[in-house]
C-alpha cells in the first residue's frame, strides 16, 4: 500500500478518537442534603442545656367506702340510727339514689334540722389516719345549707367537723346531688385509726337523702 494512503489512514483515525473525549469531563456534584440530615443537624443538644422531660400525670385517688348503703356490703349490724333530735332516718331506693339502689333519707321535724349516726360497712373501727378529707353526696330538697360531721372515736372523743372548714365543697345545691367534704386535719386530735361512726348533721327542716359516704 501507498505510504502516503497509510499515514492518511492513521491521521484520520487519530482524529475520530479525539473527538469522541469531552474536552472538559463533568466533575461530581455535592449530595444535595436530605431531611434525615437536617434534622439531625438541629437536632443536635446544645451544651449546658437541660434534656426535655415528659410531663408526668398524677391519677385522681380512688375513694374508699364508708357506707354506701348497700344490701350485704358488709355491714356487720345496723347501718345507721337516730340522732338528736330525732330525723326519722330510713333507707330509700331509686330513685332517690346516688348510685346503687339504697341510700338513706332523713326528715328534721324543726328548723333546727337533725342528725343520723352511720356505722361504717366494715367490722371494728375504721382508720382514718391517712385520710384527708371525708365526703358525702346530699340531696337537699329545702335549699342550700351547711352539713356537719361528728366523729366519734374508739376512746370516746368526738369533733365537730363544718362543710365550711373545706374551701371547695361548703353548702348543698337545692334538688341536686351535691358532695359535701369534711377535711380531717380538724378532727386531727381524735384517735383517727380507731374511729367507731359519723354523725351527719343537717341544719334544715325537710327530706334529705345521702348517699356513698367515702374517705381518702
Amino acid at each position: 500500500m501507498n505510504k502516503k494512503i497509510i499515514l492518511f489512514l492513521s491521521i484520520f483515525s487519530i482524529a475520530l478518537m479525539g473527538s469522541s473525549c469531552p474536552e472538559n469531563p463533568t466533575e461530581p456534584e455535592d449530595p444535595v442534603p436530605t431531611a434525615t440530615a437536617e434534622a439531625a443537624a438541629t437536632s443536635t443538644p446544645v451544651p449546658g442545656t437541660p434534656p426535655p422531660t415528659t410531663p408526668t400525670f398524677t391519677p385522681t385517688p380512688t375513694p374508699f367506702d364508708y357506707q354506701n348503703f348497700e344490701i350485704s356490703n358488709g355491714t356487720p349490724g345496723d347501718y345507721f340510727w337516730d340522732g338528736m333530735p330525732s330525723s326519722a332516718p330510713a333507707f330509700v331506693g331509686l330513685p332517690f339514689v346516688h348510685t346503687g339502689t339504697r341510700g338513706l333519707e332523713i326528715n328534721p321535724p324543726g328548723a333546727a334540722g337533725g342528725a343520723v349516726a352511720v356505722n361504717p360497712q366494715s367490722v371494728g373501727n375504721i382508720d382514718l389516719s391517712n385520710a384527708d378529707k371525708v365526703y358525702a353526696w346530699i340531696y337537699d330538697t329545702t335549699g342550700s345549707n351547711t352539713v356537719n360531721l361528728l366523729i366519734w372515736d374508739n376512746n370516746e372523743g368526738s369533733a365537730m367537723v363544718q362543710s365550711t372548714d373545706d374551701g371547695v365543697y361548703t353548702t348543698t345545691t337545692p334538688n341536686q346531688w351535691t358532695l359535701i367534704s369534711w377535711p380531717l386535719s380538724s378532727a386531727a386530735f381524735l384517735t383517727l385509726s380507731e374511729i367507731m361512726y359519723v354523725e351527719v348533721i343537717v341544719r334544715t327542716q325537710g327530706t334529705v337523702y345521702i348517699d356513698d359516704i367515702t374517705y381518702y
